[in-house]
């Protein structure tokens, strides 16, 4: 009999642990959820250059959601490189945008910024797996489709103060200016080793971080090639930029 009460009261507890932990839940996602979308959207309007603060302040979500929904359109490739049938890039699940199948994810954002002047940049989502963790990043792109105007993480679960300095600033800075495509084809971008010499694609790698920064290279070179099929066909409707 005292062992039955003893299940009897662990059941009761474990039921009410499930019951609060669901409750939790119910309550978080949608704030957790809200949260994700906000930093997205700052990281694209980072990536471009737009000041989301105000006076020394960060500017609320509101105030990003608008500048958002004002100076951003968003596209979304298939795996083929062809605009795919009208989605909410807030609504995709990450395995829909990180998660590979036979090489290739099953959806490819760009997010084209308007800036007040007109000018417009193009941010591409790319992401891979770098030692630990799956990369996710943005980079910002000139309107020739080729010369790299600002990079940003998304998420990242790198080595701390090693892999993880891929959100440093000063590692992020490098990539403005290189170029993914020149003379009518793909380049191959590289982190390099700190030290090694570069060139207008390779950027400074990170010491005691080889696995992440090959991760880096790596996403680069490979969603690039599915971003390239769209934009060639914008680039022959410009003329061959």
């Amino acid at each position: 009999m005292d062992d039955f009460k003893t299940i009897r009261f662990a059941l009761i507890i474990c039921l009410g642990c499930s019951l609060v932990l669901a409750s939790a839940y119910s309550l978080l996602n949608p704030l957790y959820k809200a949260n994700k979308e906000n930093e997205l959207r700052e990281l694209v309007l980072k990536a471009c250059g737009e000041d989301i603060s105000k006076e020394g302040q960060k500017l609320s979500k509101e105030k990003v959601a608008e500048l958002f929904e004002k100076r951003v359109e968003v596209k979304i490739l298939n795996s083929d490189g062809d605009l795919a049938d009208k989605q909410d890039v807030f609504k995709l699940s990450d395995s829909q945008q990180f998660k590979e199948k036979n090489g290739v994810k099953q959806y490819y954002p760009i997010y084209i910024y308007t800036a007040e002047t007109g000018s417009k940049k193009f941010v591409v989502q790319m992401s891979g797996k770098g030692l630990w963790s799956t990369i996710k990043t943005l980079v910002a792109l000139e309107p020739d489709f080729a010369t790299i105007s600002g990079f940003e993480v998304i998420g990242q679960g790198e080595t701390p103060g090693l892999g993880g300095e891929i959100e440093n600033p000063e590692f992020k800075k490098d990539f403005k200016g290189k170029k993914l495509f020149a003379n009518g084809q793909p380049l191959p971008f590289e982190v390099v080793k700190p030290g090694e010499p570069k060139n207008n694609h390779k950027v400074d790698g990170l010491s005691g971080a080889t696995m992440t920064c090959k991760g880096v290279t790596k996403l680069i070179n490979k969603d690039f090639t599915i971003y390239n099929k769209y934009f060639s066909s914008l680039r022959a409707a410009k003329g061959g930029i």
